[in-house]
């Protein structure tokens, strides 16, 4: 729903767009997703880095929720890069920095989120803090490294988004990090929920 706050500040009124027009809106888009995808997955490193040094549990709670909607905008961005790119220059994959850093960044996240399920109750929460720290400062390692072998190869990166798009970009933002805000809170307040019903548990065990 916050999503689509961009759409509605801008009206219905747009006029038809050119293709260079459309390609520099997707990039707008992507952009969007790329820095809620960022901030979300600064908030796990945070709450990681918080949880491995006074080993809260609501740390905790904040890293598994943050984990879990940037790894849905990870996702959002590397499905609309793949249809931008089909749609613009008739291949599924480009091979484009940003686009294969979010790939590769995705399956860390994922394999964040399957340690957060298998692992040994007792050490599940410290071994997927330290996986977290690790894939945040993974993330400009990755984009470098990706974008030192396109420089070799000679494949295109992004372009710099025009000053008239400026904007839209804000307005986009903007809904997506209501959107993402609101998701976090909603997973963390489960997440807590949960904690919270396993410790009752655990001391009526007692």
């Amino acid at each position: 729903m916050y999503a689509m706050i961009p759409l509605v500040l801008r009206g219905t009124g747009t006029p038809q767009l050119n293709d260079i027009e459309v390609v520099q809106r997707f990039a707008t888009y992507q952009l969007a997703l790329n820095f809620c995808m960022v901030a979300c997955f600064f908030v796990n490193f945070a709450a990681s880095i918080r949880y491995l040094t006074r080993h809260w549990p609501g740390a905790d709670a904040m890293a598994i929720a943050a984990a879990e909607v940037g790894l849905l905008f990870c996702c959002a961005f590397v499905v609309a890069g793949a249809v931008a790119s089909h749609r613009f220059f008739a291949v599924w994959w480009a091979w484009s920095t940003t686009g294969t850093a979010a790939l590769l960044l995705s399956f860390v996240y994922a394999s964040y989120l399957i340690l957060r399920r298998y692992a040994n109750v007792g050490q599940c929460s410290t071994l997927a803090a330290i996986l977290g720290v690790f894939a945040f400062v993974d993330i400009p390692l990755t984009y470098v490294s990706i974008a030192m072998r396109n420089a070799t190869r000679h494949v295109a990166g992004p372009g710099i988004v025009p000053s008239a798009e400026y904007r839209p970009l804000v307005e986009t933002s903007i809904g997506f990090l209501f959107f993402a805000a609101t998701a976090v809170a909603v997973r963390y307040r489960k997440k807590r929920l949960r904690q919270q019903a396993d410790d009752q548990e655990a001391f009526a065990d007692h």
